[in-house]
């Protein structure tokens, strides 16, 4: 998964909102984040 892959390349990474202000792309089969925003 490419998250995985960018976490473990940069450990410091943290959620730049509170979880809850996450949003999703609202689709059937796939279920993915319209933004993840982040910071270090």
């Amino acid at each position: 998964m490419a998250i995985g892959s960018v976490v473990k390349r940069y450990p410091g990474l943290r959620l730049a909102v509170d979880e809850s202000e996450l949003t999703y792309v609202p689709e059937l089969v796939f279920r993915g984040l319209q933004a993840l925003p982040v910071t270090w």
